[in-house]
C-alpha cells in the first residue's frame, strides 16, 4: 500500500472535520457541520461514541459520520477487532498501534515534534501535524482543549506524558495563522 497515495486520495482538495475527546464539546450542537464535511476523522477510544448506538445528544453534538481513525493506544488492538471496517480508513501514529500492514502507520515528524514540545506529541497534534501537508480545502477542529476538561472517556486522568501548553501554542500560532486551521470547542 502507497501510505502517500492513500493520504493524498483521502484529503486533497476534500473539507475535513477532525473531532477530538474533550468533555468540553458535549454541549456544543456541532454534529451536523461535523458530518458535513468531505472527511470526518476520530482519534482513538473517542471513535468508539459513534460505531454503535449514536444517541441523539451525541449525535447533535459530534456528529455520525467517521471516515477515518487515527490511533496510537496499544489498548486500541483490542477494540478494533469488534469495529472492522466501520471507518473507511485507519491511520496510525504509533507503530506498535497497528494491528497488521492493513492499516498506515504514520511515525513523520515525532521525533521533531517531541523535540519542539520537549514531551511526546499527542496523537491529536501529530495527525494535525500531518493534515497541514496534504492540500486540504479546509480543517475545522472540534473538540480540543488541551485538557482544560477531561478526555470523555479517561476521566480523571493522573498520568500525561504530553505538554498540553506547547501543543495548544503550535496550533493556535502556527496551524490556525500560518496553515488556516480553523478551532471549534
Amino acid at each position: 500500500m502507497d501510505k502517500n497515495k492513500v493520504l493524498r486520495d483521502t484529503f486533497n482538495d476534500k473539507t475535513v472535520a477532525v473531532v477530538g475527546n474533550a468533555d468540553s464539546l458535549f454541549p456544543l450542537n456541532y454534529g451536523t457541520d461535523i458530518d458535513n464535511h468531505d472527511v470526518v476523522v476520530r482519534i482513538n477510544k473517542g471513535a468508539l461514541i459513534c460505531f454503535d448506538k449514536v444517541t441523539p445528544e451525541v449525535a447533535k453534538s459530534h456528529g455520525r459520520k467517521t471516515d477515518v481513525w487515527v490511533m496510537a493506544r496499544q489498548e486500541i488492538r483490542q477494540v478494533l477487532p469488534k469495529h472492522q471496517g466501520k471507518a473507511g480508513l485507519v491511520i496510525a501514529t504509533c507503530p506498535e498501534s497497528a494491528p497488521s500492514s492493513n492499516y498506515i502507520v504514520c511515525t513523520d515528524r515525532v521525533s521533531e515534534l517531541t523535540e519542539q514540545f520537549g514531551s511526546p506529541p499527542s496523537t491529536g497534534v501529530r495527525l494535525l501535524d500531518l493534515l497541514k501537508d496534504l492540500n486540504c480545502k479546509t480543517v475545522d477542529v472540534y473538540g480540543f482543549d488541551w485538557k482544560e476538561t477531561d478526555t470523555f472517556y479517561e476521566r480523571n486522568r493522573k498520568r500525561e506524558i504530553h505538554d498540553f501548553a506547547a501543543e495548544r501554542d503550535y496550533c493556535l500560532n502556527f496551524l490556525v495563522n500560518k496553515c488556516k486551521f480553523k478551532i471549534y470547542g
